[in-house]
């Protein structure tokens, strides 16, 4: 059974267009115009590091955008919340490691909600 989810909040959104960089070292390049929105969900708090080698996708399946920042990651749509995960063992596949390390790494300061 799934053992943890993780939300981020958005903090930006923005309309680009094709051809504009997003997201950290603006390693993503649009293919076309969307509405990206930038989540206060990164690696600083313990989700770990996304890039062109790892890529993921947020639970309702968009593709987490670029390079996953120190405090952000990038998605697209314009969603006031969005679920990075709800179930750690999807991410432990994306970076070859165990379930544990992906829920130890989360921040220890972070709101949690027992069900």
């Amino acid at each position: 059974k799934p053992v943890l989810s993780l939300w981020g909040e958005k903090i930006s959104n923005k309309s680009i267009l094709k051809g504009d960089p997003v997201g950290y070292g603006q390693a993503y390049i649009a293919k076309n115009g969307l509405t990206v929105s930038t989540y206060d969900v990164g690696y600083g708090d313990g989700f770990m590091r996304l890039n062109e080698n790892k890529k993921s996708t947020t639970e309702d399946g968009r593709e987490i955008l670029g390079i996953v920042s120190m405090n952000s990651f990038s998605t697209t749509g314009d969603d006031k919340e969005v679920c990075v995960l709800e179930n750690a063992e999807r991410f432990s596949h994306v970076h070859g490691t165990i379930i544990y390390e992906i829920i130890s790494n989360i921040n220890p300061s972070f709101k949690r909600v027992l069900v």
